[in-house]
């Protein structure tokens, strides 16, 4: 995007933010991805890792979210991100950027019993089977708050003190900033990363930093992340880097 228009795009996003192994199935239609509510599916990868594609509620044309790997140890230890890309009948594809700006391509087809068969780019001759999970109950939550700055804007960020993805050392933690959606990814071991979805077009990623989740209603930290705008069409996509600030209320 020509240089004339940086500006231009960090404020339309900061806009949007105010107002805010391998397996084969039949495919075809008779599945969608996401739903009313994000959706998580899960595949092995060749090192026996899982890694987590959670699907937020999108169009029928188009999907992104989060997705982590729930391991600490490993080749693919420790990756996690955000992913965008379309849907065209039973074929999808997304482009996925992790926290450190690396990107990989996946894709593949959506299968009539809502898994995903799907490559990823970086890794050759093998499809991973991706299998939607089943929404676990909702156990006994209380609400963990604090304030959240990006930029000039600024909200109250809320997230469950309930995890609600718990594997390999990793969990997963939902909640809301700005009518916008929030993800917390906690790694047993200490790394944290915080993203934040607030349409389909935008997103902003946090860097890898240490937090465990009783710091985020008692320590103040800045953390550097990386704003995506316009996601949702590859050619015009951009990015920038910006700094979420998270302190007590």
């Amino acid at each position: 995007m020509p240089k004339p228009f940086l500006p231009v795009v960090a404020f339309s996003f900061l806009m949007v933010l105010n107002g805010c192994g391998g397996s084969t199935s039949s495919s075809g239609p008779g599945a969608t991805l996401g739903g009313t509510d994000a959706a998580q599916y899960v595949a092995t990868l060749p090192d026996g890792s899982p890694m987590v594609l959670e699907v937020l509620p999108d169009s029928s044309d188009h999907w992104n979210g989060d997705f982590v790997v729930a391991a600490e140890t490993g080749i693919y230890a420790f990756q996690e991100g955000v992913f965008e890309g379309s849907v065209k009948g039973s074929s999808v594809e997304a482009t996925c950027e992790l926290e450190d700006g690396a990107e990989f391509q996946l894709t593949g087809k959506m299968n009539r019993d809502g898994s995903l068969d799907l490559i990823r780019s970086d890794i050759s001759g093998q499809t991973l089977h991706f299998v939607r999970q089943a929404a676990s109950p909702h156990p006994s939550r209380a609400n963990i708050s604090f304030n959240l700055t990006t930029g000039p804007m600024s909200g109250v960020a809320t997230i469950s003190d309930q995890p609600d993805f718990n594997s390999g050392g990793v969990k997963g933690y939902s909640g809301t900033w700005n009518d916008a959606f929030l993800r917390v990814w906690l790694y047993d071991s200490g790394p944290a990363n915080l993203n934040v979805h607030p349409d389909n077009r935008s997103s902003a990623m946090s860097s890898r930093f240490s937090f465990r989740l009783s710091n985020f209603a008692s320590t103040t930290v800045t953390v550097d992340n990386e704003i995506t705008y316009d996601r949702a069409t590859p050619s015009k996509r951009f990015s920038f880097k910006g700094s979420f600030r998270i302190s007590p209320r």
